[in-house]
């Protein structure tokens, strides 16, 4: 029993002193003081009991007791050293180069002096044969040295307790509570009874008790208080154990079955052998498995909240990948971390100071969170953990405020250089410390968190651009309509008003027309030279008004339906002859030669001879008006199998090639027709195409700026008919 008690004791101690060195390595000397403590109290832990187990040699038992005081020490005066670089953040130093070295001298001289007889016990054996333990000389010097060394411990320990925050303040109880009942036990089992009793011997079983009563409560701190957290090792370690006892059972299991049952205890041939080896082949595949399900268990027994990093990184992918709206996203991202890592509460702040909450942080308010942030700022870290900056007086202001509010981890998220927001992460709800697991993991979280706000942000500035652009699209939409609508009421009106112009200036103009050409005519008597001049001109303005107010009519009656067709006979050369020659005194007087051709025999067609006759004559009457003096205009009428064809040629102003394109449109007129002729209505055109397309006609156009133009039309023909 007591072989085993040392055996656990020693473990204990080497386990934590490997662990601290290991997984540790942020406060150099505090965590180098530690592991040579824990070293030194496992070497008088195995020295002592050896001294007290192996009693046929006295000169090795002297050695071991020599041992046993110097690693006692050493022990003691490693304490001390750890205690003060525990709290060497709070206290000043103060003592000169000088003192350091007349201490380290003091130190040194009574190590050595530990390791002789005149501290150390002298070992003989009595009468009976039992081991008797003398105290050397300086016993009584050597234990006020250790009451020395652990005083400074307990004082050092009792400044923490006053000026330490929080977690300071409870590391530092768990540890004074270990050396006081540590000092209490070591004095009485190993100092005073022997020294009354030299026969006295259970010195073995009360060295482990108080390894242990040392080891014990600073471990529990460096588990529960955020000095270490080494329960991830446990947990492995149990794992692997559990592993390795099953998988031996299964094997042995199965040899022995094999062996026995099957090959009757023979020796198997090398052919069974290699049957063996398959069969630790097979258990192989069921390592990874059993591994899995061991962690399983050994993680929920030391670490109550077990997760896989690589499921958190798959279950992060899918957050990211499923949202890109911001809202959804950063509550999504703290529910992966409060469910893996557990804990209490979340929040995410924004660089535009936007807040998402998760848990029960309500009261930590924006006016709080802004003090954490200029804090933050000050470490000029991408990460801050209240484990790293607890014991560092320049970051206390940080660490206080982290400690009011449970804070454990502050971290920047961040895309490239650009600062996107702020991660607040509380404590655990189980109060257990972060491991290097957790903080890796919220590394991975925080790095993608960072493209995913920054896509996230782009998506709702761009989604608020649409609803922006859609609403102006929408006000634009709505103001056009009702621009529209105004226009269409002013058309209306504009077409009511053509349609009343035209018929109350046709029956005037008609008449003033007629009135004129019978005065033209002699019917009310000779003409003198200078009158007729002026009648004539009045006439032709007559005639061109007439013209416009047909025009007109006419486009209202294409605005209204009303304007229909009456196909009869025609004969295009016919009409197109007669008006030239009506047209030609015109052109005479404007010093402007008009000459008419056309092909023989040309065919009569189906079409609406009015209309006809109005689009022939406005061809040779715009040629005439945008013909200069001296100009020659061509009229000719062709035919073959194929069409009909009527073309008027001038070598006038032409049109510019940028207006061709509008040419034919509603009330357009080239830029240089209106210059020439500014009392146009821009319908001729206009009316022509219509007429010729409507009757299956073809419009026929050329035209060159300053060099003339080609105005026509062509119908198809098929025996003699329209086609």
């Amino acid at each position: 029993m007591l072989e085993l008690f040392l055996v656990c004791t020693v473990a204990i101690n080497g386990f934590l002193a490997l662990s601290v060195l290991i997984k540790n390595p942020r406060n150099s000397l505090t965590t180098y003081y530690y592991f040579l403590l824990s070293l030194c109290l496992s070497i008088w832990v195995v020295s002592n009991a050896v001294a007290e187990i192996h009693t046929g040699d006295i000169a090795i038992n002297g050695l071991l007791t020599q041992v046993a005081t110097v690693a006692a020490y050493l022990g003691v005066l490693f304490t001390m050293l750890f205690c003060r670089s525990f709290i060497a953040p709070l206290i000043p130093n103060r003592k000169s180069q000088q003192k350091k070295l007349l201490l380290a001298g003091v130190f040194i001289v009574f190590g050595v002096l530990s390791f002789t007889h005149l501290m150390a016990s002298n070992v003989t054996r009595n009468e009976e044969g039992i081991l008797i333990f003398t105290q050397g000389p300086l016993i009584l010097v050597y234990a006020l040295m250790l009451i020395l060394l652990v005083s400074v411990s307990l004082k050092d320990l009792r400044i923490r307790i006053r000026h330490g925050n929080y977690v300071e303040k409870t590391q530092a109880r768990f540890i004074t509570y270990g050396l006081v009942l540590a000092i209490s036990v070591g004095m009485v089992t190993n100092v005073l009874l022997p020294a009354i009793f030299p026969e006295f011997q259970t010195a073995g079983f009360g060295t482990p008790l108080l390894t242990l009563l040392v080891t014990v409560p600073i471990g529990y701190a460096l588990i529960k208080h955020r000095l270490l957290d080494v329960r991830p090792i446990a947990a492995r370690i149990t794992a692997f154990a559990m592993l390795l006892i099953t998988l031996g059972t299964l094997y042995s299991t199965i040899i022995i079955n094999l062996n026995g049952v099957i090959f009757e205890g023979y020796q198997p041939a090398n052919s069974v052998q290699f049957l063996y080896i398959l069969v630790f082949i097979a258990l192989g595949f069921l390592v990874h498995p059993l591994y899995k399900l061991f962690w399983t268990i050994s993680g929920r027994l030391f670490l109550h909240h077990i997760y896989e990093p690589q499921n958190v990184v798959n279950e992060l992918n899918g957050v990211l990948v499923a949202n890109l709206h911001l809202k959804p996203l950063m509550l999504r991202l703290q529910k992966v971390i409060r469910t893996n890592i557990d804990t209490k509460y979340t929040i995410i702040q924004l660089s535009d100071h936007t807040l998402f909450r998760q848990g029960d942080g309500s009261g930590i308010h924006s006016e709080i969170l802004t003090a954490l942030e200029h804090e933050f700022k000050k470490t000029d870290r991408d990460m801050v953990s209240i484990r790293d900056i607890v014991t560092d007086p320049d970051k206390k202001a940080l660490a206080d405020m982290m400690l009011e509010y449970e804070l454990a981890i502050m971290v920047a998220i961040k895309h490239g250089a650009s600062k996107k927001g702020l991660l607040y992460i509380s404590e655990k709800s189980t109060g257990l410390p972060y491991t290097n697991q957790d903080l890796d993991i919220i590394k991975v979280i925080v790095a993608q968190a960072g493209l995913a706000i920054q896509n996230a942000l782009l998506f709702q500035e761009v989604s608020q651009f649409n609803v922006t652009l859609q609403q102006k699209v929408s006000d634009a939409t709505r103001e056009l309509r009702s621009y529209n609508a105004k226009l269409v009421s002013l058309d209306v009106a504009k077409d009511e008003f053509i349609s009343m112009a035209s018929h109350q200036l046709r029956t005037p103009l008609t008449s003033i027309k007629g009135y004129l050409s019978m005065v033209l005519d002699g019917d009310m008597g000779r003409l003198t030279s200078a009158q007729r001049p002026v009648l004539e001109q009045a006439y032709e303005s007559s005639q061109r008004m007439v013209y416009v107010v047909g025009d007109l009519l006419n486009f209202t009656r294409m605005k209204t339906g009303t304007f229909l067709f009456v196909k009869e006979p025609v004969a295009i050369d016919a009409v197109a002859a007669t008006e030239a020659n009506q047209l030609q005194k015109t052109a005479t007087a404007k010093g402007l030669q008009l000459i008419f051709s056309s092909t023989k025999d040309c065919p009569v067609l189906m079409l609406d001879e009015n209309k006809i006759r109005q689009v022939i004559m406005n061809f040779m009457d715009n040629a005439i008006y945008y013909t200069p003096v001296g100009g020659m205009i061509s009229v000719t009428v062709t035919h073959d199998s194929e069409k009909v064809s009527y073309t008027v040629t001038d070598n006038g102003a032409g049109v510019p090639s940028s207006e061709q394109h509008l040419l034919f449109t509603k009330f357009y007129r080239a830029a240089n027709a209106r210059k020439i002729r500014p009392d146009g209505t821009g319908l001729g055109l206009y009316m022509a195409k219509k007429i010729i397309k409507a009757q299956g006609g073809t419009m026929l156009f050329n035209t060159e700026e300053g060099k003339g133009s080609t105005f026509g039309f062509s119908f198809p023909i098929k025996d003699g008919k329209v086609r």
